[in-house]
């Protein structure tokens, strides 16, 4: 199995760099008795402010809860771009907590278990394809066939 390449384990101290929509940012942890608090300065600094003696855990869920509120706030944005591009219908969205992307590929959770059992693949064009025994082990399987083809690397 390939393993994958990942950064460093966080720390969130004061200068580690942070990664956030294609740029680099400093993490600046400013300690106040208020709420917990993270906005962007200078295009160059997160500003993570949080409560005197908060430990590591405590800036982390800061920090995470952050990028999910901002990934909330752009998503109705890309549905609809790609809906329209698509010509399909999202009836719902989430956010979730990624554990691992042990294949290296992020797809619709149905499409990812049919991958994962080896109902579907990628090429090496980055052409998904779709096996004919989902035909014959799933009444329902025939939707997916509408999928076979689809160049993955347009989906960006």
């Amino acid at each position: 199995m390939n393993s994958q390449i990942r950064g460093p384990e966080r720390e969130y101290i004061q200068g580690e760099s942070h990664w956030y929509q294609g740029h680099w940012y400093l993490l600046n942890i400013i300690e106040e008795n208020s709420p917990p608090e993270v906005s962007i300065r200078n295009k160059s600094y997160i500003d993570l402010y949080v409560r005197p003696g908060s430990d590591k855990v405590k800036r982390e869920e800061v920090i995470k809860q952050w990028y999910r509120d901002r990934l909330k706030e752009e998503i109705p944005a890309m549905v609809k771009k790609w809906e329209n591009k698509l010509g399909v219908t999202v009836s719902a969205w989430g956010v979730k907590q990624m554990k691992t992307t042990s294949n290296g590929l992020l797809l619709r959770s149905d499409m990812h278990i049919l991958f994962d059992k080896g109902y579907t693949t990628v090429t090496d064009n980055h052409y998904l394809e779709v096996s004919r025994h989902i035909r014959e082990e799933f009444e329902k399987g025939r939707e997916y066939y509408d999928y076979c083809g689809i160049k993955l690397s347009n989906l960006r």
